[in-house]
């Protein structure tokens, strides 16, 4: 049985949420409002697709002030930051690092849990930049040979980048964020799947952290 926190992942959630964008250089931060613009881009070329049409019937009756690209009607944070996933996903047409496709998961995620707290523009780019700083570290950490073993990266990864963006926003502590729990129980990401069009439904379970560490940080526990 674990009685205390392991050293590794409390050294990475002290990193996260020391970031600040005071410390950001300049390039990072011009850097992020780059993928930020391909990342709507993509979206919104994709919000006509199948995918994106069965993602958003999926949440049909969703109450909450967060967008969904491309349609008039609002929802809940969990939920649009799931319909904006698929639909970043849609095209193909996403980004590529850390974490294979982060613009697809961490974005979704910042701007539906930056919205739904009405956060600063600042505190959405730091929240993007420390998401996409913590997948590309797991994704340094894992095995080259992961994907050759069955396993995808965006849903067996991409959930870090999610959970470490939504707590950049929610200002969460050391602490609270703990930010190896919730991302190791939600990941799987086998390669394996339904069949035509699963993959950008699946590829989407990172929506899940930004009604996760809205719990967490409301309930004032350190832990899920």
């Amino acid at each position: 049985m674990q009685t205390k926190p392991r050293g590794l992942a409390r050294a990475f959630g002290r990193f996260l949420v020391n970031l600040s964008y005071e410390d950001l250089p300049a390039g990072v931060s011009e850097g992020a409002k780059s993928r930020m613009l391909d990342a709507l881009s993509v979206s919104f070329n994709g919000s006509t697709l199948p995918h994106g049409q069965v993602a958003l019937r999926s949440i049909r009756g969703s109450k909450g002030t967060c967008t969904i690209l491309g349609e008039k009607t609002k929802a809940a944070a969990a939920d649009a930051a799931f319909v904006n996933a698929v639909l970043g996903h849609s095209t193909l047409h996403e980004d590529v690092g850390g974490g294979g496709h982060p613009g697809t998961y961490i974005i979704p995620v910042a701007l539906a849990v930056g919205e739904g707290r009405g956060g600063a523009g600042q505190d959405l780019l730091t929240a993007v930049i420390t998401g996409y700083e913590a997948a590309a570290r797991l994704t340094q950490a894992v095995p080259p040979e992961m994907m050759a073993r069955g396993f995808r990266a965006v849903p067996a990864l991409g959930v870090f980048g999610a959970v470490a963006a939504a707590g950049s926003i929610y200002y969460l502590t050391e602490d609270r964020l703990k930010p190896l729990d919730v991302p190791v129980s939600a990941a799987i990401g086998c390669i394996m799947r339904l069949g035509i069009g699963s993959r950008e439904l699946l590829d989407s379970r990172p929506k899940l952290v930004a009604e996760l560490v809205h719990y967490n940080a409301h309930q004032g526990k350190q832990s899920l």
